[in-house]
């Protein structure tokens, strides 16, 4: 028996019953508890009978250099309610699992001995078996006789007795079934066909017996699960703000045709798009990846040492981080969803720690920049998805409409806005390989003109700003090194070799500090003149956000002010939430 400990007194996979909370939807309120949380857990599965809940867990210290045979992935089942859990199966990597309907059995692919197979676990006696069936997702007859599993254009049936298969064709040819659902009267099979699981996509059922031709449901829903009586299907919509929505489809049970529209059942739900129903319609169980941040401010002592503390947590993504010129201000940019969506502009002040939300933004935004004066913050907006279809704009630090730099559409608006000294902004162009910049005078009206002021430049750079006096620019390229290049004649201009993202300028321009993001990471600092960086503190951290944009790097999630006494930092947190969501449906007594 594995005892599995909360993960927010442990900092390990944790596994914690937490109480209820009220929930919006068609009936009023349904109630929903968090049943675990922990780091590392996927495939969360409800038993049919709604007493167990299934779930993987990967080992997260694992080193992915070691042997491709090498146990890794644990198969867990508990009773709901429980923090006991206990491992039935343990894989190099365990994926679609399966209740059977009386909740004895178990199917999941394994990957053992570098193969994958399809294992067929009693969950009692824990013991497990392969089957000789093509390693693909899978479900069950409701008599839990034949064993349904995707194929490319078909569903294979499997007769558990007598080995007898047959096939069900399918609309599309070319991809497999996903997520499939066998309904309580045996007479139909639901499935969603798409090359993606996490995106919205076509949901169909299929005769069993293949009497009829599959039935289209929805044209774009995540996932869907049969009502008790079959009458029905529960399906996962696209929400506001990435967020999803239950609805309910009346289905007509003799040819597994829609029967109108639909009704909503449940709002706001944050999950992956998978989840499992117990046969009774009382219980849903679904699982939401949170990607959170700590925000780690760290000020310089009198000895030149450094002194950490957690200024915020939250329970999104933050990132590009920057400190204004004063010192005083964070400006981080925070997310609605993980990965692409709305967001927010944060400001924190670094001295109590409160933060205030300036504006929200319809689409993804990349990064933000102070104005040399702090008094206004330089952001993309834009509606089109993965900020393709954005413009520049400018908001007031201390909140207001934005102030339109330029009507023109740019081209994704990233990876990085700099607000330069000379009151020109720069940013990633249509060019795909250079900034335009844009003199902005937010206090007066009219648009703005755009020049080429950085074409001096190298044109593959990803980051470029210029010191306060305007004399010299420090520029990161894809040639993976930083140039140093005096404004007045940039054939003075040097190199240093290595990956050194430049993040601020000293007040008087004589010193730069820059993040080396590869191998060793770390905050230095560059004096001008110097071709050897000075490491002034070393970051152990690691976080999702430094990842690759467009083959560009991302700004770091990493900032300073320009006296180098203050360094902001944040670190990417990430868990796994298993909700529980009892007497959700009003239509089931």
């Amino acid at each position: 028996m594995h005892q599995l400990y909360s993960v927010i007194t442990t900092g390990l996979i944790g596994l914690l019953v937490v109480g209820g909370t009220a929930w919006a939807g068609a009936a009023g309120e349904a109630k929903t508890t968090r049943v675990a949380t922990g780091l590392c857990l996927s495939n969360a599965r409800l038993s049919p009978i709604g007493d167990r809940l299934a779930v993987t867990r990967r080992n997260c210290d694992h080193d992915p250099h070691l042997s491709d045979f090498e146990p890794r992935v644990e198969l867990l089942i508990s009773e709901i309610g429980s923090s006991d859990f206990r491992s039935v199966l343990a894989a190099t990597d365990i994926d679609y699992v399966s209740w059977s309907a009386d909740g004895k059995q178990i199917l999941a692919r394994a990957k053992a001995d570098g193969k994958h197979q399809i294992m067929l676990i009693d969950v009692d006696s824990e013991t497990n078996r392969q089957l000789d069936l093509l390693p693909t997702q899978s479900c069950w007859s409701p008599d839990g006789r034949i064993i349904a599993t995707s194929r490319r254009g078909g569903i294979l049936l499997f007769d558990l007795t007598t080995t007898d298969s047959t096939i069900l064709r399918l609309p599309d040819s070319t991809v497999g079934p996903r997520r499939m659902d066998w309904s309580p009267t045996g007479r139909h099979i639901l499935f969603t066909i798409g090359r993606s699981s996490n995106k919205p996509c076509p949901l169909w059922t299929v005769a069993v017996d293949g009497s009829t031709a599959p039935m289209l449901i929805d044209t774009a829903v995540f996932s869907g699960r049969w009502c008790p009586d079959g009458d029905g299907v529960n399906v996962l919509q696209c929400g506001p703000r990435l967020n999803k929505s239950l609805v309910r489809i009346p289905i007509d049970p003799e040819t597994g045709a829609p029967q109108g529209d639909g009704t909503t059942l449940l709002q706001g739900i944050e999950g992956d798009g998978s989840f499992t129903v117990s046969a009774d319609g009382r219980r849903l169980l679904y699982e939401e990846e949170v990607m959170g941040s700590d925000v780690w401010l760290f000020e310089r002592t009198t000895s030149g040492s450094y002194v950490k503390k957690l200024l915020h947590s939250d329970n999104r993504p933050l990132r590009s981080p920057a400190i204004s010129r004063d010192g005083e201000k964070l400006l981080c940019v925070r997310e609605f969803n993980s990965g692409w969506g709305p967001s927010d502009i944060y400001v924190f002040d670094l001295t109590s720690g409160e933060a205030d939300s300036v504006t929200t933004t319809a689409s993804f935004t990349p990064s933000a920049a102070w104005s040399p004066d702090g008094r206004f913050i330089a952001l993309p907006t834009g509606e089109g998805d993965y900020c393709s279809e954005s413009y520049l704009t400018a908001v007031p630090a201390a909140g207001g409409p934005h102030r339109v730099f330029e009507t023109e559409v740019t081209r994704r608006c990233g990876p990085q806005i700099a607000w330069q000294p000379m009151e020109f902004i720069s940013y990633f162009g249509k060019t795909n390989k250079n900034r335009s910049c844009y003199y902005p005078d937010v206090d007066s009206s009219g648009l703005f003109y755009s020049l080429d002021t950085l074409m001096l430049l190298p044109e593959h750079h990803s980051a470029a700003i210029v010191s306060p006096d305007g004399r010299m620019a420090a520029v990161y390229t894809h040639g993976d090194y930083l140039g140093i290049i005096p404004l007045a004649d940039p054939a003075g201009y040097y190199t240093i070799r290595g990956d050194f993202w430049p993040l601020m300028w000293s007040t008087d321009g004589e010193v730069l500090f820059v993040w080396k993001f590869e191998r060793d990471r770390a905050i230095c600092r560059l004096a001008l003149g110097s071709r050897e960086p000075e490491t002034i503190l070393e970051l152990s951290f690691d976080t999702p956000w430094d990842y690759f944009l467009y083959d560009l790097p991302e700004p770091p999630g990493v900032a300073i002010d320009p006296s180098g006494e203050r360094i902001v930092y944040i670190e990417g947190t990430n868990r796994s939430d298993i909700w529980l969501v009892e007497d959700f449906d009003p239509g089931v007594e």
